[in-house]
């Protein structure tokens, strides 16, 4: 699964704006199967953050010995500008911790 945007925070001391090419909306969905043997232990809480200019959303689903992660991350500013960073950086921040969730596997009761 890629990591869109991932810590792509901007810096405090920025004070021009940031011009992005396009406005864009990356969406992914991963299949990941059970390894043979083994059960789930962990699986992360779906994350969401809808803000003024990126909303994510990562939802996961187990569906027989399958988990489904469905990624979608959309960026929808052209010009960010100053008045933008802090809601962006808080956007890239809660995006980065969802990124490094882990799924955990158990070795399977016999």
């Amino acid at each position: 699964m890629s990591k869109a945007l991932y810590n792509r925070v901007i810096p405090a001391d920025r004070k021009l704006s940031q011009e992005n090419e396009y406005q864009v909306k990356y969406d992914e969905t991963c299949a990941l199967n059970f390894p043979a043997g083994y059960d789930l232990s962990y699986l992360p809480s779906n994350s969401s953050f809808h803000g003024k200019s990126l909303d994510f959303e990562i939802n996961y689903l187990v569906k027989d010995r399958t988990i489904l992660i469905k990624s979608v991350v959309d960026k929808h500013v052209l010009m960010l500008t100053p008045d933008l960073f802090a809601d962006w950086n808080e956007a890239i921040t809660k995006l980065s911790k969802s990124y490094k969730e882990t799924i955990i596997f158990k070795t399977a009761k016999k």
